[in-house]
């Protein structure tokens, strides 16, 4: 059986990744059932890709005040990250 090297040609690039779900899943119980961004994070490795900034939109399926406090959450956290990278 002959060995595949694998050269990875994305290195030293930034990610920002959004995910969005009904549940929380980034903590708790659910946790273990968190696919999603372990999966993400897997494929975006394999290419080289593992400076990734993670910026989650959960908890939506709360209703609409959840949903809200989700949203203001993530785009309070984007502004930060992008006030960083400027």
């Amino acid at each position: 059986m002959s060995k595949i090297l694998l050269i990875t040609l994305l290195t030293d690039k930034k990610v920002y990744l959004v995910t969005a779900a009904g549940g929380v899943f980034s903590e708790g119980a659910y946790a273990p059932f968190d696919f999603q961004t372990n999966y993400l994070l897997h494929v975006l490795g394999f290419i080289g890709l593992t400076d990734v900034e993670l910026v989650r939109i959960e908890g939506t399926v709360f209703g609409p005040d959840a949903a809200q406090a989700a949203t203001e959450k993530a785009d309070a956290m984007v502004k930060s990250l992008l006030a960083k990278a400027a």
